[in-house]
């Protein structure tokens, strides 16, 4: 996932991938809310990936399903 960093956060939109990330118990409604709080969709989808980095293994292959499921893949 670092690896790939740039490009994620170019083209990621996070609200897309909320709802199912909470869903999943990935992401907390706070984590949602302190994401949100960034002021570009671009610094939003920095902060994103590195709160999924942060979430363990799970976390990225849910992710993956999330970005499937709002057809950003």
């Amino acid at each position: 996932m670092q690896r790939n960093l740039t490009a994620l956060t170019k083209d990621l939109y996070p609200a897309e991938v909320f709802p199912f990330l909470t869903q999943e118990s990935i992401l907390t409604e706070n984590d949602v809310d302190v994401i949100n709080a960034e002021t570009t969709r671009r610094q939003q989808a920095f902060l994103l990936v590195t709160t999924l980095y942060r979430k363990g293994p799970k976390a990225f292959s849910v992710f993956v399903e999330a970005l499937k499921d709002s057809h950003q893949h």
